[in-house]
């Protein structure tokens, strides 16, 4: 389980490694590739990262276990592949290079989340879209997210996601942050469990997908 106050991996064989550093974080990610385990803790680990910011020093990328990491794009496709390609363009003909401050480069990424927002938007638009002709099939899906809420689901055949709502459920959850589980008195949810859906509702208006859990005596056959 994931201690996640000191970066630890707690009641784990590998509990004096800090995974906050390229070297604990690697080295826990190989180990829990080795080994057997209960729960899908490379899933649950990976959970803990956040996404890569853009600096003007050089950075881990633990995702990549890399000690420093950057990336373009040719033709180019983003702004930031554009400064890259000027600075690699000044080290090749052994001019100046320019060095973008922190702020400067923190308002770009913010500009391009606001770019990246509109585009998933956009893309989860064309899902529901796509999705309406699987309304009231049973499907066969994977547990990817999991909050206290619910937990988001993906379709095998088509890799639609959706998500279901536990609050309003008979039984009642209790939500285990360390282990990113679900419990009840009769039921168990978990990251990467596979299970049975049915696509309920699209609502194109919020753009969202939402699924029920199929029940245990629908003969359906699973597309």
């Amino acid at each position: 389980m994931i201690d996640q106050s000191k970066g630890h991996l707690a009641g784990y064989k590998e509990s004096d490694t800090d995974i906050h550093t390229l070297t604990g974080y690697r080295d826990v990610m190989r180990s829990l590739t080795k080994s057997k385990q209960k729960l899908p803790l490379r899933s649950i680990v990976n959970r803990l990262l956040s996404r890569a910011e853009i600096k003007s020093s050089a950075e881990p990328h633990m995702g990549m276990s890399l000690h420093c990491y950057t990336n373009f794009t040719s033709p180019l496709r983003r702004y930031t592949d554009f400064l890259v390609h000027r600075q690699i363009k000044a080290a090749i003909n052994k001019r100046a290079i320019t060095n973008y401050g922190d702020e400067y480069l923190t308002g770009l990424y913010d500009r391009q989340n606001i770019a990246r927002q509109a585009s998933r938007e956009t893309e989860q638009w064309l899902t529901c879209q796509y999705a309406e002709q699987f309304k009231g099939k049973t499907l066969a899906a994977t547990l990817c997210h999991i909050n206290s809420s619910g937990f988001t689901v993906r379709t095998f055949d088509t890799g639609i996601e959706g998500f279901i709502d536990l609050r309003k459920h008979p039984d009642k959850f209790s939500f285990d942050q360390l282990t990113m589980t679900l419990k009840s008195k009769t039921q168990n949810f978990q990251l990467e469990q596979a299970l049975r859906v049915v696509l309920k509702n699209v609502d194109m208006k919020n753009r969202e997908i939402i699924f029920t859990i199929a029940v245990e005596q629908d003969k359906e056959e699973v597309r």
